[in-house]
């Protein structure tokens, strides 16, 4: 190829300008080309193994964080996405049946398959008359509902709630871990991830949930 040398070897390899097309090429010093870089698109084109020891980043195609949710890392690999966050979500209960929800991420617009969830969520509440329970779900807990199933089924159709006399000591906090059973879940384009509690409470408070949510999702629409 036409070349531009763009500065001093290093060792045997150097920087050149593809003449034909404004690539930047790295090559070695029997001119095999060792990785290119597309003038058009940055797209980064690699004849051998490429080995990488740290973490990969990718921002296309991500989500994004919503309301109650705060962004810990975005990783992945074309279409496949690691997504770590943190949440906490504080609501006035008055002393009834109350479900409710913290906004955690939104999907991107087009369908994507969960392959794994962990979510680890502390609720604080006051004394309650029901046992609370905790999950999460495509839709966010809402109501005077004492429990997410009342709620409907996407209120905890990506982990079950489950009723927890854990979380029966008014004003102290408990916790629940909880994955998906069944995998992968494919879910619809721009579908938000919520972790949803609900239970039926004799006094009148504020309600904290909160945790962390590890993801690891696939773009499959």
């Amino acid at each position: 190829m036409a070349k531009i040398k763009l500065n001093q070897s290093v060792g045997k390899y150097g920087w050149y300008i593809d003449q034909s097309n404004q690539d930047f090429v790295l090559q070695d010093e029997a001119d095999n080309e060792v990785l290119r870089v597309a003038n058009t698109t940055g797209n980064l084109t690699v004849p051998g193994t490429l080995a990488v020891t740290g973490n990969v980043s990718s921002s296309s195609g991500v989500g994004a964080v919503a309301a109650e949710g705060t962004l810990v890392s975005e990783s992945g690999v074309g279409k496949l996405h690691v997504t770590e966050l943190t949440f906490t979500k504080t609501t006035s209960i008055a002393g009834a049946a109350l479900a409710d929800g913290a906004r955690c991420y939104t999907f991107p617009a087009k369908k994507v398959a969960i392959l794994a969830l962990q979510v680890d969520a502390t609720l604080t509440a006051p004394t309650d008359t029901t046992a609370p329970e905790i999950g999460a779900g495509t839709l966010i807990g809402s109501g005077a509902n004492a429990t997410l199933g009342a709620v409907g089924a996407t209120a905890e159709d990506l982990i079950e709630g489950t009723a927890d006399e854990a979380f029966a000591v008014g004003g102290t906090a408990a916790s629940r871990s909880g994955s998906i059973a069944k995998l992968p879940l494919i879910v619809d384009a721009s579908s938000v991830l919520h972790v949803n509690y609900a239970g039926s409470y004799s006094e009148t408070e504020d309600a904290v949930v909160s945790g962390s949510v590890y993801c690891v999702w696939a773009e499959v629409g």
